[in-house]
């Protein structure tokens, strides 16, 4: 029975522990129920019967271990889908930053091209001595500020 031996299963029925059927055999489950109910379940040595015998503050801790770990997987699935939608935010913000920026390019270059266009030498010449930083300041004002005025640019 339950991987004891025939020897202890004989003691348990001399004492009463478990009980025969009327034909003189012996129901597994009905023999494990009354051992458990009329033995010390912290003396049983057979290994199923411990698992089936522990106690309940054993079985309380062990439930509260589970919801601890389910309450640090939900925790962890909420960082993670917390992380997802920042991602997508982002590539969202990205993707709009790259439109502004393409336009921004494409104004830059058009106030060049119109500088280009109405002052070509002074352009040059600025380019020549080393006022660059000056000339792209002023391109990146014009862009941004008043990108279809004429070009009123100065040395």
């Amino acid at each position: 029975m339950v991987g004891v031996s025939r020897q202890a299963v004989s003691r348990m029925i001399a004492r009463g522990t478990i009980t025969l059927l009327p034909c003189g055999r012996l129901d597994p489950a009905r023999a494990t129920e009354e051992l458990l109910r009329n033995s010390d379940p912290s003396r049983l040595r057979a290994r199923v019967l411990k698992i089936a015998a522990r106690t309940h503050a054993d079985l309380v801790e062990d439930i509260e271990l589970q919801d601890r770990q389910i309450a640090q997987l939900r925790a962890a699935l909420a960082e993670s889908e917390r992380v997802w939608r920042a991602r997508s935010s982002v590539c969202v913000h990205r993707d709009a930053l790259g439109e502004l920026l393409g336009d921004a390019q494409g104004r830059v270059l058009a106030v060049l091209a119109m500088l280009l266009r109405h002052d070509r030498p002074r352009v040059e010449n600025a380019l020549c001595s080393g006022a660059v930083a000056r000339l792209l300041d002023y391109v990146m004002w014009k862009a941004v500020w008043d990108p279809m005025a004429p070009p009123t640019w100065t040395d």
